[in-house]
């Protein structure tokens, strides 16, 4: 897996449960913060409106006695001033020397906790202070000192959250007179007070817990949701089981648990012929079969062990195992056990094992690997179960190599044509010739068609071959043309992919006409595999070449099983007698009686015959002594480069 796709499905996973978190956090800071900055400022509000109440009463007070003592009753007055006011417990007058003149009540005045009010007016209005005002007083500084005060403040910590009453002298200056008035007041807390102090931060306090209670709730639904997309993430659409993402990550963590005794092999396990199986019992029959092998194959592993189903009928396995015999048993047995899963087809496994090196932990590759043995196995091989080697890796090497260049070689004109004249028996001069490619690697130099012609055939590229081919091959035809030279008919492999399109002889007419090159100097030459696909657009084909005025030849006749039955259906022109047919011993001579039959059918079917492979003089004379047509092996010639083909085939008696 990328690097950027493992971040996208990291992040779809991980959701948003982080953002919840940090909201969740700054919730709480910024409600501790405003909680503390807020009591602080409320409680200072209503000891401050608490004590302007207070000396609002002592201001009152001192007012009522001053007009009471005008008339002359000292006494009286201070009675009156006391009884008339609520929360004024004593009043005592004190003259200029500090003495006590006079004194109502019962408590002696605590004179570390007076609260001196002249000390926080304005010096603008002590000559007139009988006329101040509430607003006049600095009460800041009058807060600071009252909460300064040790008894004030232990009372106000013990008795904040009942209702009681603080008691706390003020100190005014008489107006008229030289002395001073203490006035002993009552600060009164009630419930009320503490209910009004609170109500505004329950309001936030609320408001905090509903959101922290929406983002907890916001965090359990996306672990919720995570849950789920992570089932859903790991659940293979067709077994309901596990699928590769779950393979990868799984395998990930068990292998780096993994103790030193312990070895481990990834396993390809295949079901052979599964495409046939569908096509016998159904789609839908298939897949229900896929079910049930992973649910067979669930049974036999560990819980240190991986499975998954990857695709199709592949399934991906991690597997303990103490040696390379003993995991090859467990195999055979698996495949035994799931050999009879439907009832009436024994069904069969091929398994490709990849031994796990120590420290690795790209499972993607490791799998990959385990799954290159596979395609060297056929559907009726015995092997049933190989390891991968380190030649199959240097083949896919080579393999990926080849595809990333094949497209710049046929753009650079890398590939090279070799031609490989064809003899007549009869004077044994060049009639003919097969066009053959070379590559001529800029790296790893002149490469052979079998290193990259299989491959092509696999990838489909080789549909822009055999175009590069005949192309090259009418240009070629049509220089010598206009050179006066006597061309001979040269044959172009055209591959079995191509007639899957109905319009494969207007498709070649196209790349021939823009030459002008006369048709019958180019000959088409199929192989015998073409057979086995759609016959009938092969026939049709075959047909329309021939209207068009070309030679249609087929290759390699006699290597397939059906060779006399495409003979009875297709309308050829040329047959090319596989080059099998004149190797090996042939002591009893059943293989000269099968050519000379088979050249004898031919002639019987109006079709020219060339025998291919030819490397002894015996073989020509006993071609030509049954009647064969033209020649090709390495007895007359290899194939060669155009030029060196030029000089052979245009001397003064070489071609026929």
């Amino acid at each position: 897996m990328s690097k950027s796709k493992e971040k996208r499905i990291k992040k779809l996973r991980d959701g948003k449960v982080w953002r919840h978190l940090v909201g969740m956090i700054l919730v709480l800071v910024l409600y501790v913060a405003i909680t503390a900055l807020g009591l602080e400022l409320s409680v200072g509000s209503v000891y401050a409106s608490k004590a302007t109440q207070c000396y609002c009463t002592a201001l009152d007070v001192k007012r009522a006695y001053e007009a009471r003592a005008a008339l002359g009753d000292m006494q009286e007055a201070m009675e009156g001033a006391l009884n008339n006011y609520l929360g004024v417990k004593n009043i005592c007058i004190e003259d200029a020397d500090g003495a006590i003149l006079s004194q109502y009540g019962d408590s002696e005045i605590d004179m570390e906790h007076v609260i001196d009010i002249q000390s926080y007016l304005p010096e603008d209005d002590y000559e007139d202070i009988g006329e101040i005002v509430v607003e006049e007083l600095d009460y800041n500084e009058l807060l600071r000192h009252f909460l300064a005060l040790d008894y004030h403040t232990r009372e106000v910590d013990n008795q904040l959250f009942s209702v009681d009453s603080i008691d706390f002298w003020y100190k005014l200056p008489l107006s008229g007179q030289d002395g001073s008035i203490y006035i002993q007041t009552t600060m009164r807390i009630y419930l009320s007070d503490v209910i009004v102090l609170f109500s505004g931060f329950g309001i936030n306090t609320l408001l905090a817990v509903l959101i922290i209670i929406w983002n907890i709730l916001s965090i359990i639904r996306l672990f919720r949701e995570q849950r789920k997309l992570t089932k859903l993430f790991y659940t293979d659409a067709v077994t309901g089981g596990y699928n590769m993402h779950y393979f990868y990550d799984r395998s990930r963590t068990v292998l780096k648990r993994k103790g030193k005794r312990r070895n481990y092999g990834i396993v390809d396990l295949k079901m052979v012929k599964y495409r046939n199986f569908c096509t016998c019992y159904g789609v839908e029959e298939g897949m229900e079969l896929i079910e049930k092998i992973y649910e067979r194959l669930r049974g036999m592993i560990g819980k240190q062990e991986v499975l998954a189903h990857a695709e199709k009928s592949d399934f991906a396995l991690l597997l303990q195992y103490e040696s390379e015999e003993g995991l090859i048993n467990r195999l055979e047995n698996m495949a035994e056990l799931l050999k009879d899963l439907y009832p009436g087809q024994k069904l069969s496994f091929n398994m490709g094992i990849y031994p796990v090196p120590k420290g690795d932990r790209d499972i993607e590759c490791m799998y990959n690997y385990a799954g290159l043995p596979l395609s060297s196995m056929s559907a009726d091989s015995e092997q049933r179960i190989c390891w991968y080697d380190e030649a199959m890796k240097q083949n896919q090497k080579w393999e990926r190599m080849v595809e990333n260049d094949m497209q710049r070689a046929i753009e650079q004109k890398e590939f090279q044509v070799y031609l490989q004249p064809k003899y007549s028996t009869k004077g044994e001069k060049i009639a003919g010739a097969e066009a053959l490619v070379r590559w001529q690697h800029p790296t790893e130099g002149l490469l052979s068609p079998y290193k990259f012609i299989p491959i092509f055939e696999k990838n489909g590229f080789i549909l822009k071959l055999d175009d590069y081919m005949i192309t090259e091959i009418a240009r070629q035809q049509a220089e010598w043309i206009a050179q006066g030279k006597q061309v001979v008919p040269i044959s172009v492999n055209v591959s079995r992919a191509h007639f899957t399109r109905s319009d494969l002889a207007e498709h070649i007419c196209g790349l021939i006409d823009a030459f002008h090159v006369p048709h019958e100097v180019i000959e088409l030459e199929l192989t015998e595999s073409a057979f086995f696909d759609d016959r009938q657009v092969l026939i049709d084909t075959v047909r329309k070449l021939q209207n068009y005025g070309f030679d249609v030849s087929m290759d390699d006749f006699g290597a397939g099983y059906s060779s006399l039955n495409s003979l009875k259906e297709l309308p050829l022109d040329v047959l090319k007698l596989d080059a099998e047919f004149f190797r090996g011993d042939d002591s009893e001579g059943r293989g000269d009686v099968i050519v000379g039959e088979a050249i004898t059918l031919a002639k019987k079917l109006h079709m020219r015959i060339v025998a291919e492979g030819i490397e002894t003089r015996e073989q020509v004379d006993s071609l030509a002594d049954k009647d064969c047509d033209l020649i090709q092996g390495y007895y007359f010639a290899k194939p060669m480069p155009i030029n060196e083909f030029e000089a052979k085939a245009f001397s003064d008696s070489s071609v026929e």
